[in-house]
């Protein structure tokens, strides 16, 4: 990863454009809110199993 952002560096010494910087936010919110909502469906997954299996020990 520091290799590649060392390269970057090089090829453009100057700031990200504003223009830029928006794109990169919204791909990086994005990008975080898709790793929260597999979380949540990971979460939800093991909850779900966990009350199946309990149902399944009452019976």
């Amino acid at each position: 990863m520091k290799k590649f952002f060392a390269k970057n560096k090089k090829q453009s010494p100057c700031l990200i454009s504003p223009k830029d910087f928006k794109k990169y936010r919204k791909l990086l919110l994005t990008g975080v809110a898709v790793m929260q909502l597999d979380k949540l469906i990971v979460a939800s997954a093991k909850a779900y199993a966990i009350i199946k299996k309990a149902n399944h020990d009452c019976k």
